[in-house]
């Protein structure tokens, strides 16, 4: 199976670079790359011009505020796989739990007529979760760092817009 976190971790890295330590990537800032300085020198330019560059100004802030969510949520997701793991019962993993999880949502999903979208979403949200850890061998460890190094590179790549 791909490690899909550590892969997008690897993409984005052309833009910003993680910093700190296994174990301590939490609240951590990332270093920009001359290629985001770039980027960020381009899109201060188009939104400086004239009257399309008030619309471009309001796309840039519009997407800095979704990087700046997404790196968010992505970090309070990392906090809370720690506190799951810490609670689940012994002979099963986290990944485990979570696709038992998925599965009892898509099962109600299943069996509703016009099926809500909140279970739809739900399931897949943590059947993701499930094959993100499964992706990993498991580590919880190594899947939190993986999530806040992804939650500093979006942070830093927000900055730009």
């Amino acid at each position: 199976m791909t490690d899909t976190i550590g892969t997008l971790e690897t993409d984005l890295t052309v833009f910003a670079t993680p910093t700190g330590s296994p174990g301590s990537y939490k609240g951590q800032t990332a270093g920009t790359t001359p290629l985001l300085a770039t980027i960020k020198a381009l899109l201060s330019d188009l939104a400086g011009l004239g009257t399309i560059g008030s619309a471009i100004a309001t796309v840039n802030g519009d997407i800095a505020t979704a990087l700046a969510d997404a790196a968010t949520a992505i970090e309070k997701v990392a906090d809370v796989l720690t506190t799951i793991e810490a609670q689940v019962p012994s002979g099963s993993s986290t990944a485990q739990v979570l696709q038992s999880l998925q599965n009892g949502l898509a099962v109600a999903q299943s069996l509703l007529p016009g099926s809500s979208p909140a279970l739809t979403s739900g399931s897949q949200f943590f059947g993701t979760l499930s094959s993100l850890l499964t992706a990993v061998g498991n580590d919880v460890g190594k899947a939190t760092d993986q999530l806040y190094e992804i939650g500093q590179q979006l942070t830093a790549i927000a900055g730009a817009f």
